[in-house]
């Protein structure tokens, strides 16, 4: 059996996807360069929307843009261009428009005050007053028309800001009418930006038929559509979260039909990777069917943040710089994540002492399944009845959880937990190496959760809920303590509390267990388990259809 093959991957995600911002899209990216590093032929298929997010990411994770194929639609639809152009042409002028008028006023008053200090003469100084008043005279009838038109404009402002909601509820019936009645089921904007996705798929799937590739391999189980390929592929099923706890999910608009879109993706695939066996069993197998030897588990790679903060080889930096896991240089980094935080704590961060703060940290995004509140609620547990001062540090935006975020302001939280959003990876990077503790509630995963590996690979210890996830690694090792039960916020807080207070102890006990399960899993490591895999249902596709034709 050959040793390289060639390799098609296929992402149809809609506009504005950023693939850097998203577990899935960096996890891909370290497959990819762990392709291309084996000297396998990799083509990427995707929509031209894309292009911009997937070279980004590239450029982020090294890989060179040549070292790829590409099979993308032909242009982007006209009505998006447009719509695009004028979307942003919309919130820059929105945001521009008060910044010109306030720059215009105080450069105006400064050029006048200027003017004024270089005169000398006080008889000179009067006249320039006395024609400042006549100007001023002669400029009152237009000045008196603006302020007629002015409170005009306000008066019909008022008048449409009273009834707001009155207005808005009128277009959102016309909304749910046009949803009700609409043979799609979705609204007039959901529509297009639907129908013009499926018409890139399709032009794609046209593409690939037509290509050469031994196997096309798709990341994620969001387009049901990619049962028209033809080639041998195989579909990364990493959960199907949303089954699990759809009370949680209904709130999101759209969620169900996303969920039945990835269920007919499941149904319809043939082969599948997953990143546990506890997904392979209970969601492939179990849930949905499929055979045995149709599914194969690999666990994920190493997602190291180590590179970001360590200068071991950089002779031009101070020796101060170069120390041990680049402590001080991720100490001064974080000096300058302020602006990554919501508008009304940037003022309170700016004297903030990010040099010696200690604080927990999370790194996810706000979803259900994450446990966020039960998080919350443990560190005010942690906070005020177990006296522990230390800051939680989050990367999410907690504004669109009204629940999370009236308790925080309830409980007086708002100073002591700091979210953080769009946050680059090499201040990520340093968010890790400078926490206390990694703390990860989550109640469900595809696999065991990133957050562990990133926080070894920069020395700082985890803790987390015991979830089949994480059981299915942890029971081989002796890290009880790292354990919790995520639905049970007091038994959070006591773990958060034992581990802050032994934390090298249980550094040392989790190190282990990252070093022969974690650290070992390069990219090149993990794409040669792909590769085996995908030559696998090569091999078994193959066997498959001989059979048929018996």
């Amino acid at each position: 059996m050959k040793k390289n093959i060639r390799i098609g991957i296929f992402f149809g995600y809609q506009p504005r996807v950023k693939l850097g911002t998203e577990g899935l899209g960096r996890y891909i990216a370290n497959l990819i360069k762990g392709f291309v590093d084996t000297d396998n032929q990799v083509t990427i298929a995707c929509p031209k929307w894309m292009l911009d997010s997937l070279f980004d990411i590239f450029e982020e994770f090294q890989i060179p843009e040549e070292s790829v194929h590409f099979i993308t639609s032909q242009r982007v639809p006209a009505l998006w261009t447009l719509y695009e152009y004028f979307d942003a042409r919309k919130q820059k002028v929105r945001r521009q428009k008060r910044k010109f008028f306030l720059v215009g006023c105080v450069g105006i008053a400064e050029w006048v005050v200027g003017l004024l200090l270089n005169i000398t003469n006080l008889f000179l100084l009067g006249a320039v007053a006395l024609l400042g008043f006549v100007i001023g005279i002669l400029c009152l009838p237009a000045a008196i028309l603006v302020f007629i038109c002015y409170a005009f404009y306000r008066g019909i402002y008022a008048l449409t800001h009273r009834n707001r909601f009155t207005i808005k509820d009128c277009f959102a019936h016309l909304k749910r009418l046009a949803e009700r009645f609409s043979s799609s089921g979705t609204t007039f904007e959901e529509y297009i930006l639907n129908r013009m996705t499926d018409n890139v798929i399709q032009e794609l799937i046209r593409k690939i038929n037509r290509s050469n590739e031994d196997i096309w391999f798709v990341p994620a189980i969001f387009w049901p559509q990619i049962r028209e390929i033809k080639k041998v592929t195989v579909i990364n099923a990493p959960d199907l979260v949303t089954y699990e706890f759809p009370q949680g999910f209904a709130r999101y608009p759209g969620m169900e039909k996303s969920t039945k879109k990835c269920a007919e993706t499941i149904e319809n695939g043939k082969y599948f990777i997953t990143y546990c066996e506890h997904l392979r069993r209970e969601l492939v197998i179990n849930q949905f069917g499929k055979p045995e030897n149709h599914v194969v588990a690999i666990p994920h790679a190493d997602n190291s943040m180590k590179k970001y903060v360590t200068f071991d080889a950089n002779k031009d930096l101070p020796p101060i710089y170069r120390q041990k896991d680049g402590a001080l240089f991720a100490r001064s980094l974080l000096c300058g994540i302020g602006k990554y935080a919501p508008p009304d704590l940037q003022a309170y961060l700016r004297g903030f002492d990010f040099q010696h703060i200690q604080y927990i940290f999370y790194a996810s995004q706000l979803r259900p399944s994450k446990n966020m509140f039960n998080l919350v609620r443990a560190y005010e547990y942690l906070l005020r009845r177990k006296n522990v001062k230390v800051k939680l540090f989050l990367t999410c935006d907690l504004r669109v959880n009204p629940e999370i975020r009236d308790y925080i302001y309830h409980n007086r939280l708002q100073n002591d937990i700091i979210p953080f959003y769009g946050v680059p990876a090499q201040l990520l990077a340093a968010l890790y190496q400078c926490a206390s503790l990694v703390v990860n509630p989550t109640l469900y995963e595809g696999g065991f959760p990133f957050t562990f590996g990133e926080g070894m690979s920069v020395g700082t210890p985890s803790v987390m809920g015991r979830i089949p996830q994480v059981t299915h690694v942890t029971d081989r090792y002796d890290v009880e303590e790292m354990l919790f039960d995520p639905y049970d916020y007091k038994d959070i807080a006591e773990k958060i509390a034992y581990a802050l207070e032994h934390g090298e102890e249980l550094y040392q006990k989790e190190r282990p267990m990252y070093h022969q399960e974690f650290e070992i899993r390069t990219n090149v490591a993990v794409a040669n388990e792909y590769i085996e895999a995908f030559q696998y249902f090569i091999e078994l596709s193959r066997k498959e259809e001989e059979l048929e034709k018996r």
